[in-house]
């Protein structure tokens, strides 16, 4: 992507807020011919959960421990 003012972009994204947009080549299907799908209509949270727990463990104990390693991961939605 090259031509493109990103302080402009910037700026309409700060007055704005966030919103939807495409990326298109020049020679490909037409934007209006393109669906443009919303994901603010769907719960993604939830689309990309795990419905039950899941347990990963080694086959042997952490070698330096000399005992199996627990590791909990919380996802709260932080960049």
């Amino acid at each position: 992507i090259y031509g493109v003012d990103t302080r402009t972009i910037t700026k309409l994204i700060r007055q704005s807020g966030s919103m939807l947009g495409k990326l298109l080549v020049q020679g490909s299907t037409a934007s209006n011919q393109l669906a443009m799908d919303d994901p603010n209509l769907r719960n993604l949270a939830a689309e990309v959960s795990r419905k039950k727990k899941e347990i990963f463990s080694p086959k042997e104990p952490n070698a330096k421990l000399q005992r199996q390693v627990h590791v909990l991961a919380v996802d709260c939605g932080i960049k």
